[in-house]
């Protein structure tokens, strides 16, 4: 399955189909809640303060599944806080994350894994 190919000097190999994001979301965190681009999104919902869950298009294989979690502000101003998937138990479907210290502006979700 997938597509082989070489690397530029040809010393190394790669799945093409393995080293693609399956699912990534950027949404807006405050303001008017909503996603502002996407890749296998089929909703993505404001489940409280700082609680958010993505549900994908086209599930995963299994709950496997990499994630990377990010977050910021638009404007750069101080103040800190963190991104990460909550207590409920991930699934092939879709993934709940949480912000600590409040909503933020600008929010990415990016998942690797098999698609089922």
């Amino acid at each position: 399955k997938g597509l082989t190919v070489d690397s530029e000097g040809g010393s190394a190999t790669t799945n093409l189909a393995q080293g693609l994001a399956k699912h990534w979301v950027m949404f807006q965190g405050t303001d008017t809640f909503a996603a502002r681009d996407s890749l296998n999104l089929s909703s993505l919902a404001d489940d409280g303060t700082a609680v958010h869950t993505t549900n994908y298009t086209s599930n995963f294989a299994n709950d496997d599944y990499a994630s990377s979690l990010s977050l910021g502000h638009t404007n750069m101003s101080s103040g800190w806080g963190s991104i990460e998937e909550t207590n409920t138990a991930r699934t092939t479907s879709s993934l709940q994350v949480t912000q600590y210290n409040g909503d933020f502006a600008v929010n990415s979700i990016i998942l690797h894994g098999d698609l089922a």
